[in-house]
């Protein structure tokens, strides 16, 4: 269901035979020696594979497309022909959507302090001091 929109994605380890519903296609490598799962399903989020799959759906509008596996499995992929390939790249890819997201949330939070900073400033609760206001302060001082 809605796989011509990218709605493909991997079955975790804690989720791994739990039922699902028959409108969802569930498939499994036929061989783990040839295709690391964690790589495709890296790659089951670029658009050329969401090309792919909205080639391989049949209808009249976007949103009432009918996604045909039998002609997904027909389409040709190119992928690395080493599984110690595919798993280098699908664990920098990991490796670097694991930075996105801390940096996500650090950047979340400095967001929110500077909100608090900001209606401190207009509240009157804290002042700016200048640069040059704090140079004349010691200079009147000395004098």
């Amino acid at each position: 269901m809605q796989v011509t929109h990218g709605a493909m994605g991997l079955v975790t380890d804690e989720f791994d035979n739990h039922h699902i519903s028959d409108s969802y296609i569930a498939v499994i490598a036929k061989d783990t020696t040839k295709l690391d799962i964690n790589f495709f399903s890296w790659l089951g989020r670029t658009k050329a594979l969401w090309r792919l799959a909205f080639l391989s759906s049949y209808g009249v509008h976007i949103e009432k497309l009918t996604f045909n596996f039998s002609l997904f499995l027909k389409e040709k992929i190119c992928i690395p022909t080493s599984l110690a390939e595919q798993q280098k790249i699908a664990q920098v890819l990991s490796t670097a959507d694991a930075e996105i997201t801390n940096l996500q949330a650090q950047l979340a939070k400095l967001k929110l302090e500077k909100k608090a900073l900001m209606q401190q400033l207009l509240t009157g609760q804290r002042r700016v001091k200048l640069d040059d206001e704090v140079e004349e302060t010691q200079i009147r001082r000395v004098g």
